[in-house]
C-alpha cells in the first residue's frame, strides 16, 4: 500500500476519533451524556465515520439489527426500555491532571444495507456535530497478502473497560492472510479478506485499516471458526461491497 507520510501515532489517533459505538440506551439517558458510574449504555458493536463525510458511518448489518433488536427488550436492572443510538468521542480535556472524555450521542439515524452482504451504511442527522475524524477508503488494488493492518473497536462491549474511561475503544493488530475468491482476483471481484487478527463480539462493524496509511480496506463481520473452535481469523468484507451505499448518501444529501 502507498505511504501517507503520517507518523504511526497520528494514524492511530485518526482511527480512534473516527470510530463509533452502536449502543442500546435506556430511555432516561437518551438526551444526556453517557454515564460513568457503572450504568453505562450497552455497546452492541462498532462502526467508523468516513473522511469524505463524517456523517456517513459504515458498520456490519448485524450490528444495526442488534441495536434495534436490543431496543425491544427491557433492562434487567431498571425494567425500562432501551433505544438504539450511536456514540462517539467528540473531545478530550485535561482537567486538574485528569483526562476527561466528552461524548456525543445520535438517537435517530437512517441506514441502508446491501442484500446478500453483512454491511450497512448509516447516515447521521444534520443536527449536531459529527464524529471529529473520518477514514479514507483504501484502493482495493493496493491490498495484498501479508499487509499489516489494524482495527479499532469494543471487544465484548463495555465489559472490559476500566471504570473512569468506559467507552474508549481498543486497537487490535493483524495481517492479511488470504483474499477470497483468490489472492490474484481483480479488486471488484473480491468477496472477503481473511485477516489473522484476534477479534471478539463487539469488534463487528469496525474498520480494518492499513497500518501504514490508516485507509480502511474493509469492515469486520465475523470470527472464523473451524469445528466450533476459533481459528484466529477475522472475516472482513472489502470496501467495494458498501461503496454503492456510500454513494447513495453522498448524492442524495
Amino acid at each position: 500500500m502507498p505511504e501517507t507520510g503520517l507518523p504511526p501515532r497520528e494514524i492511530l489517533e485518526r482511527a480512534r476519533k473516527a470510530t463509533v459505538a452502536f449502543v442500546a440506551l435506556p430511555e432516561a439517558d437518551m438526551d444526556g451524556p453517557p454515564k460513568t458510574d457503572g450504568s453505562l449504555p450497552e455497546i452492541i458493536g462498532t462502526g467508523f465515520a468516513l473522511e469524505e463525510d463524517p456523517r456517513i458511518i459504515v458498520t456490519a448489518a448485524h450490528v444495526v439489527a442488534g441495536a434495534f433488536g436490543r431496543s425491544s427488550e427491557l433492562s434487567v436492572l431498571s425494567g425500562q426500555p432501551h433505544r438504539p443510538g450511536i456514540l462517539w468521542e467528540c473531545s478530550v480535556e485535561d482537567e486538574a491532571d485528569q483526562i476527561t472524555s466528552h461524548y456525543s450521542i445520535a438517537t435517530t439515524f437512517d441506514f441502508r444495507t446491501r442484500q446478500g452482504a453483512d454491511v450497512a451504511v448509516v447516515r447521521l442527522p444534520e443536527q449536531g456535530e459529527p464524529p471529529p475524524r473520518g477514514l479514507q477508503l483504501a484502493d482495493p488494488s493496493y491490498v495484498h497478502l501479508g499487509d499489516r493492518v489494524a482495527t479499532c473497536g469494543w471487544p465484548y462491549g463495555t465489559t472490559v473497560q476500566v471504570d473512569d474511561e468506559p467507552v474508549v475503544p481498543s486497537f487490535t493488530w493483524g495481517t492479511v492472510s488470504n483474499i477470497r475468491p483468490h489472492p490474484e482476483s481483480l479488486p471488484d471481484e473480491r468477496t472477503a479478506y481473511l485477516v489473522q487478527m484476534p477479534v471478539n463480539p463487539g469488534n463487528s462493524g469496525g474498520a480494518v485499516f492499513a497500518a501504514n496509511t490508516g485507509d480502511a480496506m474493509g469492515v469486520v463481520v465475523a470470527m472464523m471458526e473451524v469445528r466450533g473452535v476459533r481459528a484466529g481469523l477475522a472475516q472482513v468484507l472489502p470496501v467495494t461491497l458498501f461503496r454503492s451505499g456510500i454513494d447513495y448518501y453522498v448524492q442524495n444529501h
